[in-house]
This record gives C-alpha cells, structure tokens and sequence, in this order.
C-alpha cells in the first residue's frame, strides 16, 4: 500500500490549523505547529512533501516575517518539501518576498480549501517530477522547456535518449508530430553538451525556397569549399535543421558529402572545416522518404545515428495534465493573473482532448484560459473543451453537479460574494453553501463587488 503524503500546516492561529487539518486529511498524513520552534521540529521528523506556511507567524499581519524564516530553514534539506504561504491581504509584500526566495505559490487568507487543495496537488506533482528526471528536468527549467517534461513511458524514454545523446557527438535525428517539441529536445542536447557554451544556430527549412535554404546553410560557397553559412556560425556548437525532409535533392548531397568529409578531417584533426554538431528533424519516419526516394540514404545514415521519436501529447497519459500546469502557472506569471489550477472537469477534458496541434495547442489554450477566466480554478469552457465524455452524454450525477454549482454560482453573484444572503436565497445553511462552495472550488472573493454589495 503506497504511504499517504504528507503536508504540514504551520500557523499560529489555532482555528485555521484546525480548519486546514479537517480539511486534508482525507487526502494526506497531516500535522500541524503553531511556532517556528515546533515547524523545525516537524520539519526534521515529519519530512513533509507540503507545507502550508503563515507569512506572519506568531504576529498580527504584515509585522513579522518568522514565516520567513521557516521558508529557509524549510529548503535546507537534500529534498526539500514545497511551502505555499498563506497571507493576509497586508502581507502581500512578504508573499512576494517568499516567492523569491523559493515558495512554490502563495494562497490569501481566508482560505478557501478547493483551491489550496489544487495548489497542493500540483505542488505534489512538480516535487515528484523534480524528483524522477534530474539534471535533464533542470535544465528544461531554465530554459522554459515544458513540453520535455513527464513520467509517460514513451517520453521517458526519449528523455533518457537525449541525456546520452548529449555526451556524444554524434548525429541525432529527432522526429515527431508539429507541436511535440523537437526544437526544444534539440536545446536540450544541447544545453547538456560539452558545447553548451557555444553557439546553438537553428536553420529552419520549412517554408524556404530550395536555394534560400542552401544558400543560408553554406553561404556563397562551392562544392568542395569550406562551408560559410550556418554551418561555419555554429562552428564548435550545434546546428539544428528544422524540417530536414524537406530539403531539396542538391542540398542533401551538400550535406552528406560535408558530414563525410567532417568525420575524415576530424579522425585526421586537420581543423579545416567548421565542426558543428549536427541535429535534424522531421515530421514523419524518414526511412520512408529513403525507400520512396523522396530521402537521399547516405545523408539518412549519416544523421540518424541517434534516432529520437517524440510522442504526442495522445499518447502521454497524465503528462498532459502535469504540462498544462506548468503552462499555467508561467501564463498567470507573465500575465499577472491570480489563476492557480484547473477543475476536475477541466483535468479530464485536457485528458480527452486529441491534441492535434500538441504542445503548441495547448500553450495558446492554457494562455487564452488564463487571461479570460473568471475564477481562479479554469474550467473546460475557459480552455475551449468539451468535458469529458460530453459527446456521448453525460451521467445523471455529472448533470446534476453542474446544475447545482450553477445555482450556487448565480446565488452568489446576485448576492455579490455575501454567502449568508445566498444561502438564504437558495434555501440552505450557511455552513451547507460552504460545503457546496468548498465542493465546487468557488470563492465568494471571485464575486465581490458585483451589483455593488461586499460579500460576507
């Protein structure tokens, strides 16, 4: 049976550790510490995977930063968890602080569980990820490589791939559909070489004429010349030619016969020629074109010594949940947006969605649903999606949760955020339109200021 996560709640308001623990406990092992003395504590013995961290602990808002303080000596261990802060509205200063220096996401008090339980999710899911790919998964942080990440079999395998690749030399031919981030694995390569200082030159030969594409590569040279082009400015680093299928029949020949006299000159270390490392793609299985003859078969072997297919999105299981997540919370940072985390709803409809454009698709769904959300949890219908198995019909119980979150909905806007008057409007308790706000992830904050009421 596999160990319940752990999250540990930090705060000195008793209510609210009593409140968070009530509700996570379903969900994970959870502890609790009121002091910085007790967080230290629990930190060493709990090991958590979480924490939930006051910015203000032990002092009324905005006039402490011991919240501070746990946050690093929370990131001093070989693995450390994930804090999300939990802030006051006056201690924004200090959440932005913490951001800084390594919170994984902030959430403002009063708390509203269904979306730190979708921050605490994620967070879950980024530390397990950190935690399986290493290096690889750093350096595709740095360089905003998101659609190389993922525990799918067919994308481990490719990362695992291009992680040896990277300590050689030798050719790579990376192939997949447009979208599934062949430009991206190609930096990669690069960025984990030993020619990671030097140039990265990409030479993109879709939509290029036969000649500008050549002539790009090789400059103004002959046959039998030393390359000028492309290939003299990567020089010690990396050339990736993008769409390399679709160069034409001379500029094939070029190539292969430049990669055949590359290999002599370096076995012989004259140093005449420039000496990139070569990496290509293509869209479909080169082979193909080879036996079709569309393909030249000396310039196919030359490049392909190290073949690497990049799956699609369809085929990458929960991968595709855990790239949106990352997408978003790149699109709420660059467009400062307080959006942190998609439906359930949503979740299966990214898991439904074919994907036809891949990556790319996604980066502008994820981003459009971003910048138009209404709440802070993207629903299907911000994405552009259907939900799951809407199609065919949904059930009777799916049906009805969707009319009765649209009924809390509309309450609480006519009320504008105040939870006793739409609670009174739809014939229930205060405490039970909690429960159906909390079991629908809505905040009555999304709802303040609308038909100029102030919410409860």
């Amino acid at each position: 049976m596999a160990t319940q996560r752990r999250v540990l709640i930090v705060d000195d308001d008793a209510v609210i550790r009593s409140q968070l623990s009530w509700g996570l406990a379903g969900e994970y092992d959870v502890r609790s510490a009121a002091t910085v003395a007790e967080a230290v504590a629990a930190l060493r013995d709990l090991e958590p995977d979480v924490v939930t961290l006051d910015v203000s602990l032990t002092a009324r808002p905005g006039e402490s930063d011991e919240g501070l303080e746990v946050l690093r000596l929370a990131q001093d261990g070989p693995r450390p968890p994930k804090v999300v802060m939990l802030t006051a509205s006056a201690d924004r200063r200090h959440a932005v602080r913490a951001i800084e220096l390594g919170a994984f996401d902030y959430c403002e008090k009063p708390v509203d569980l269904g979306e730190l339980a979708v921050v605490i999710r994620r967070a879950m899911r980024v530390r397990d990820l950190e935690a399986g790919t290493g290096r690889a998964e750093a350096a595709d942080a740095e360089c905003g490589l998101e659609g190389l990440v993922g525990g799918s079999p067919g994308m481990l395998g490719a990362l695992d791939l291009m992680r040896r690749a990277a300590e050689t030399d030798a050719p790579v031919l990376l192939t997949g559909e447009p979208g599934t981030g062949k430009e991206r694995a190609a930096r990669a390569i690069h960025l984990l070489s030993s020619r990671a200082s030097a140039p990265f030159v990409v030479a993109a030969a879709a939509g290029a004429s036969a000649e500008a594409i050549e002539t790009e590569l090789f400059g103004p040279t002959q046959n039998g010349d030393v390359p000028g082009g492309l290939i003299a400015k990567a020089h010690t680093g990396t050339l990736y030619i993008d769409g390399v299928h679709l160069l034409a029949e001379r500029a094939q020949a070029r190539l292969a016969a430049f990669l055949a006299r590359l290999e002599d000159e370096r076995g012989s270390q004259a140093g005449e020629l420039p000496d990139p490392r070569i990496v290509a793609s293509a869209e479909g299985a080169l082979d193909e074109a080879v036996r079709r003859g569309r393909f030249r078969d000396d310039l196919f072997y030359r490049i392909g010594v190290i073949p690497i297919a990049l799956p699609p999105l369809r085929e990458r299981g929960r991968d595709v949940v855990v790239l949106a997540e990352r997408m978003l919370a790149a699109a709420a940072r660059s467009e400062g947006r307080r959006v942190t985390g998609f439906t359930r709803s949503a979740e299966r409809a990214l898991l439904a969605h074919r994907w036809p454009g891949n990556a790319d698709e996604m980066a502008t769904r994820v981003r459009r649903a971003v910048i138009m959300a209404r709440g802070r949890l993207i629903s299907p219908a911000d994405l552009g999606l259907a939900e799951d198995g809407a199609e065919n019909g949904r059930k009777l119980g799916e049906a009805r949760a969707d009319v009765e979150r649209e009924v809390v909905v509309v309450a609480l806007e006519q009320a504008a955020g105040n939870v006793t008057r739409a609670a009174r409007a739809i014939g229930v308790s205060r405490p039970t339109m909690y429960d159906l706000m909390r079991k629908h992830r809505i905040t009555s904050t999304d709802f303040k200021g609308r038909n100029g009421e102030r919410p409860a």
